[in-house]
């Protein structure tokens, strides 16, 4: 400690000190009297240092510990703060259109009045605004009353002046059945834009609450509400004679993130069922969500792919070339759980655990996308359940193509012989419902 030592002053009598008083001239201060003011003044700057430095290291030790937690694994060695959670999961909220449906979903599926209910005044509305609000081209003069709906695979094209006539296919269309089927192309008045819902649509969809540890500010991201038959509304209850399956593949109707995830800087991507990058019996899965992502930004950086029977060879010869040293193929049938994997059947959730482990995601620094459809309910259903039971995050966004033989406009086309999960639709949407309300993005995938 700061230790100020008493110089001894020399006493003075009486005389002496009228003496001095009285004197007409000082005499000059003794060397005793200087050596004493310099004493003084070296012990009040000591103390006022000792006071500063004793003060700034009090404030610091009284704002937390968590300042002295230090960021590790930087490559240039420096030290930081401990990262917050940029996306710290707040609530779910279901839109008003999405709880009328699990309000409702069991009476009308038991007398299978889904589509009936859909071409009912209240829906017709929700219908148009949702039609409105998915569009990402308005189609230039003569044809402005019309917008194209881009899903990356087959464009819809909708008549947006036109409310209530969705059992006519001059307002909902495919290009080969339309107006401008015989044009080489159709002028659109501006490209494609992303489609980004406001406060005015949440009437229509619902939405995720995150809170921004960094800046102590709440903010909103939407998602597509669960409605329907849990696809694009209309499937299978328009005509059309593009598929068998009326609209059935139409994916447009999926909301990805409106901007790059906050504070999650990495972005990986496992798909659980790709033969190929751009053709598949229901549509492409990998090319859409390369390509439907990153009109918001979302460049995935590392792209995982598992399927059983295409050869590897063969599957790379799809990818394009600026995706083949980030994609990573596996010629394989994946396992339902983590008792029943091995080298040569993967468990996905475990293979994403292990990916984060490999990469040292210490400060989870990623963004992680599951897309599952395999067309084998056990399996998938073992997936879902494992990523709900665990305590931790494990994914952020997935989307999954639900086989419940509940769904009666879907049971023909998935008559296959992997069977069905014996859920009910309503059962489905709940289990929709329970990710959404863990903080996973989770779409029913086509």
């Amino acid at each position: 400690g700061l230790q100020c030592y008493n110089v001894a002053r020399p006493t003075m009598n009486h005389e002496t000190a009228m003496t001095d008083s009285n004197s007409k001239g000082r005499r000059p201060p003794r060397n005793g009297t200087i050596i004493r003011r310099l004493s003084l003044v070296c012990c009040l700057c000591l103390g006022f240092i000792y006071f500063i430095y004793y003060s700034a290291t009090s404030s610091r030790d009284a704002h937390g510990a968590d300042d002295d937690v230090l960021r590790s694994g930087t490559d240039n060695g420096q030290q930081g703060k401990a990262k917050r959670n940029q996306r710290k999961f707040v609530s779910y909220t279901s839109s008003k259109w999405e709880q009328l449906w699990l309000d409702n979903v069991k009476a009308w599926t038991d007398s299978k009045q889904i589509c009936e209910v859909l071409f009912a005044k209240e829906q017709r509305d929700y219908m148009h605004d949702f039609l409105t609000m998915l569009c990402t081209a308005q189609l230039a003069p003569p044809n402005e009353d019309w917008c194209e709906i881009d899903d990356d695979y087959k464009p819809l094209y909708y008549n947006t002046k036109d409310r209530h006539r969705f059992k006519n296919n001059y307002t909902l269309f495919f290009k080969s059945e339309s107006p401008f089927s015989k044009q080489p192309t159709i002028a659109l008045q501006a490209p494609t834009r992303p489609v980004v819902p406001t406060k005015e649509h949440e009437h229509l969809v619902s939405k995720f609450v995150f809170l921004d540890e960094e800046t102590g500010s709440h903010y909103v991201e939407y998602i597509e509400p669960l409605v329907s038959h849990l696809r694009f509304p209309l499937a299978r209850c328009l005509n059309t004679s593009i598929w068998p399956i009326p609209y059935a593949l139409f994916r447009g109707y999926v909301l990805p993130p409106q901007e790059p995830p906050r504070g999650l800087p990495k972005t990986v991507y496992f798909d659980a069922g790709s033969s190929s990058w751009s053709e598949g019996g229901g549509g492409p899965s990998l090319k859409a969500f390369v390509n439907l992502w990153g009109r918001y930004g979302i460049d995935f950086q590392q792209i995982f792919a598992y399927e059983m029977t295409t050869e590897r060879e063969t599957f790379y010869k799809t990818v394009p070339e600026e995706y083949r040293d980030r994609t990573h193929y596996r010629q394989c049938a994946v396992a339902s759980s983590v008792e029943h994997k091995d080298a040569d059947h993967p468990f996905i959730p475990h293979e994403i655990e292990e990916f984060r482990k490999k990469a040292n995601d210490k400060n989870n620094d990623y963004y992680v996308f599951f897309k599952l459809d395999i067309d084998s309910p056990k399996i998938e259903g073992g997936s879902i359940d494992y990523i709900l039971d665990s305590p931790d995050l494990l994914v952020h966004e997935i989307a999954w193509e639900h086989h419940v033989r509940g769904n009666y406009l879907m049971k023909g086309p998935w008559s296959g012989p992997a069977g069905f999960d014996e859920k009910t639709l309503e059962e489905s949407y709940h289990i929709f419902l329970k990710l959404r309300q863990r903080g996973i993005r989770a779409h029913s995938w086509v």
